[in-house]
């Protein structure tokens, strides 16, 4: 009887010199197959990571000899991969070595949605002064029970995949579980689709499913820089599924984008992001402004005195009126360049929305305190808090800033603040934060969307593949293909 550890004398054999050694116990072909197979499992799961290492070349090559060598390790062996030319000669001097590990994604979940994982900075100190927090203070929420919204003037975007600020800023709203971004004066070219594909691929690093919506004028610019516009963009599966309708401003002139969200019993939310070019004149605003391209357009059109500052408050009164009118409820977020402290503005009815055609108004003052007048939205911020906002441009004593809504909106707003200057995006104006109950937003509880799972045919196994040829048979005749197929052929024979 052997101890633990030790070969029993049915396990050892000797050798022609009287030596000793342990040899293999016998095993049936089933239970090898079985620890075969218990061995590359726990192989998989000892190996998940998967080491990648990128090298870069010294010097430029030509088209004949351009090529780029990757070495990726795969389970303790390398593989080596060659892209290029046939025949091309591989250079052994490089200039630097890129190494990065692909790793699982974590996130902490609950029952009822992904948690805040992250901290939204309380305070910055710029130029000796402190920018604090105005307003509520931020809470830990759960995702699908609180809709919560993010609008700022970042005063430009870059979405170039080099730009650590942009991937940081976007990782810290995914930590914060900021469901919408609204992005004023984003000062991109997006009708160049480049530029649209970095800026998703730059969202899909933290969510699983988003959605971009961006707006600029029609003027065409070489460059990527283009003053103006606007990007917003809808974070998370159970609330992109919502998207009923998207869009930006129909009149190509970049001034705002917009997602049209769905809710129970044909409730409907529209969330509008904007930007209203400064105060300027044809005359002394530069060649490629904001202000500038409007003029531009505007002038194409228009005859008489072009104002694009009053013609954007006119075009969007008429705009958002032609949705309120179908019992849409509204959040119009905007940078609106102008201060409504102590204003009251004139109730002034305009002609119905007319898709191409700006409107025109003796009548009106082009104010945004006529326009929230006329259509009846409330300031939520300063419903919230009655005492005096703060300035928000850091280059103004003034609030430049909006967030506006229709009355049955108040009741979900939980908590709203203004987080202190060059925070998430940076930019020179505040981010503005809203918190919406939304249960009461929507009318009803959104849930885990849950995405399909695709599965390969299995080719090899003659019983799999038989059995898919019965069933795909048994469909084609039940749904009468071959009689559909034979109907067309004559349709096309016959033209």
């Amino acid at each position: 009887m052997s101890h633990l550890g030790e070969a029993s004398e049915s396990q050892w054999g000797n050798s022609e010199s009287g030596e000793r050694w342990s040899r293999k116990k016998k095993v049936s072909k089933p239970q090898y197959l079985q620890e075969k197979r218990k061995s590359t499992f726990h192989h998989k799961v000892l190996h998940k990571e998967t080491t990648q290492t990128k090298v870069f070349n010294t010097e430029p090559q030509s088209g004949a000899t351009r090529y780029q060598s990757t070495h990726i390790k795969r389970r303790g062996g390398w593989q080596t991969g060659q892209a290029g030319r046939r025949g091309a000669k591989k250079r052994t001097t490089h200039r630097f070595k890129v190494t990065y590990t692909k790793t699982e994604f974590n996130e902490k979940k609950t029952k009822e949605g992904r948690q805040t994982q992250g901290e939204l900075p309380t305070y910055n100190t710029t130029n000796g002064t402190t920018s604090t927090i105005f307003g509520h203070t931020v809470q830990n929420i759960v995702n699908r029970s609180t809709f919560r919204a993010l609008f700022q003037n970042p005063n430009g975007v870059n979405p170039s995949p080099g730009n650590y600020k942009l991937a940081m800023s976007l990782s810290e709203c995914h930590a914060n579980c900021i469901s919408l971004i609204g992005l004023a004066e984003t000062n991109r070219e997006w009708n160049n689709f480049e530029q649209q594909k970095q800026f998703r691929e730059a969202t899909q690093k933290n969510w699983k499913a988003s959605v971009l919506q961006t707006s600029t004028s029609t003027e065409k610019f070489e460059d990527n820089y283009k003053p103006g516009g606007t990007a917003t963009i809808l974070c998370e599966d159970h609330w992109v599924c919502r998207i009923i309708e998207k869009g930006e401003d129909s009149w190509g002139l970049g001034r705002w984008s917009y997602l049209l969200l769905s809710g129970k019993k044909n409730r409907r939310v529209l969330s509008v992001n904007g930007y209203r070019v400064c105060q300027s004149t044809a005359a002394s605003s530069g060649a490629t402004t904001a202000y500038k391209q409007q003029y531009n357009i505007l002038r194409r059109r228009q005859t008489g005195t072009v104002d694009p500052r009053r013609q954007h408050v006119l075009d969007m009164q008429v705009w958002l009126a032609y949705y309120i009118a179908q019992g849409i409820e509204v959040i119009f977020y905007l940078d609106g360049n102008e201060n409504l402290k102590d204003k009251i503005g004139k109730w002034c009815e305009l002609p119905p929305f007319d898709l191409g055609k700006h409107v025109t108004s003796v009548d009106h003052d082009g104010s945004l305190a006529s326009l929230v007048t006329t259509l009846g939205l409330v300031d939520i911020l300063q419903e919230q808090h009655r005492e005096e906002i703060p300035s928000t441009y850091t280059r103004g004593k003034r609030r430049l800033d909006y967030v506006f809504a229709s009355p049955n909106v108040m009741v979900s707003v939980e908590r709203l603040c203004m987080l202190p200057f060059h925070t998430v995006f940076g930019g020179d104006h505040r981010p503005i934060l809203i918190d919406f109950d939304a249960r009461q937003l929507f009318g009803d509880d959104s849930y885990e969307v849950h995405r399909p799972r695709s599965r390969g045919l299995t080719l090899r196994d003659p019983r799999t593949v038989d059995k898919y040829l019965d069933i795909l048979q048994t469909q084609l005749v039940y749904h009468k293909i071959y009689d559909k197929y034979e109907t067309l052929q004559e349709i096309s024979d016959h033209g």
